[in-house]
């Protein structure tokens, strides 16, 4: 006579141990992604902020220090009101000085060159970005890039 087989009710340890190996070698190679993704977030909101203050909040500044400081020769760091970048003029990004107003007393003099040895008007959160800025003068606007130290990101 033939015994009968008994019925399974359940995984096998081997199996359990594959299932755990495989979801353990996905997550390995998936994890590290996503943090790259987050990091590349914070760092596009910043290059977005740079762009931002060169085609429209630069330009605004540079327009009000033509029309209401006209002596000064345009410069947006020499002007008595518009001196700095605040948030009831631009949401500024949490990741850029907190969210602080962001003061151009350390513009660069209109004309020099782009350069990351410039003194920087603000800083990432994380100190890994450093946005720089070059005044305006009669004939142009400010000039704001974003740099990490070692090379220019954002111009």
């Amino acid at each position: 006579m033939f015994q009968e087989e008994k019925m399974r009710n359940g995984f096998t340890m081997i199996e359990v141990v594959f299932v755990v190996l495989i979801t353990g070698v996905l997550a390995s190679t998936a994890l590290p992604r996503f943090v790259g993704l987050s990091e590349d977030a914070h760092t596009a909101k910043i290059q977005h902020f740079v762009g931002m203050l060169n085609n429209s909040i630069g330009a605004q500044l540079w327009a009000e220090v033509q029309r209401n400081e006209p002596n000064i020769g345009g410069s947006v760091k020499n002007s008595t009101h518009t001196n700095q970048i605040d948030s009831g003029r631009v949401s500024i990004p949490y990741e850029v000085n907190h969210g602080a107003d962001i003061a151009l007393a350390n513009c660069a003099p209109s004309g020099t060159p782009v350069s990351v040895s410039l003194t920087p008007i603000a800083t990432s959160n994380d100190g890994r970005y450093k946005i720089g800025c070059i005044d305006s003068s009669l004939g142009i606007s400010p000039h704001f890039f974003l740099h990490d130290g070692s090379q220019i990101l954002t111009q």
